[in-house]
């Protein structure tokens, strides 16, 4: 009788001890995350301009503002300067979980549009690490410490150029105060002026 007690309360220890571990990874990754302050994306937006070669993507979601209050927050904002006037964006995906969010926005160009005539579709996807509080644009990494604006410029071959600002809206605001942001921020710049 002893001998199977045995095998029974070691295979209850270790399946035990194989919850816990999966477990007790996120609790501690969702202290660090309510202790830091940093934000737990939930969604994305974009203001699109149909006869200008801009869009501003911005990400969103809630951070706690005190140990036991939430408070709606941005993650980052990114002005993305494209190549010509694309008609409309030809998709996007947005999604995560409460440490990492992906937002991928596309955009076909009209043959004749481009001298060289790219038409297949191109993208630029933004990776946020709420853990790290840090983004990722073609396999560069930002710190958000630094700021969290950021000028994506694509050439005319639809290269990206990443320009990180140093200034920083994390608060709840609309487009119109982050629009004003970039421009202010980029005042000798003349295409960001006619924004």
């Amino acid at each position: 009788m002893k001998n199977v007690k045995q095998p029974l309360v070691i295979i209850t220890i270790l399946f035990l001890m194989a919850i816990a571990l999966s477990v007790l990874p996120t609790l501690g990754k969702r202290a660090w995350v309510r202790a830091s302050g940093a934000v737990m994306a939930n969604s994305s937006g974009t203001l699109n301009y149909t006869d200008k070669p801009f869009r501003i993507l911005s990400v969103k979601g809630e951070r706690w503002a005190t140990w036991d209050k939430l408070e709606n927050a941005f993650a980052y904002h990114a002005l993305v300067v494209l190549p010509m006037v694309v008609p409309e964006d030809s998709g996007s995906m947005s999604g995560g979980d409460d440490f990492t969010h992906i937002n991928t926005r596309k955009w076909k160009p009209l043959k004749g549009q481009t001298e060289n005539a790219l038409t297949e579709e191109r993208e630029l996807s933004v990776r946020y690490d709420a853990l790290w509080q840090t983004i990722t644009v073609a396999s560069q990494k930002y710190r958000l410490a630094n700021g969290n604006l950021f000028v994506v410029r694509f050439n005319e071959n639809w290269q990206p150029e990443i320009t990180q600002l140093k200034a920083t809206i994390d608060k709840d605001v609309g487009f119109d105060e982050v629009r004003r942001a970039f421009k202010s921020a980029l005042s000798e710049d003349e295409a960001i002026q006619q924004l």
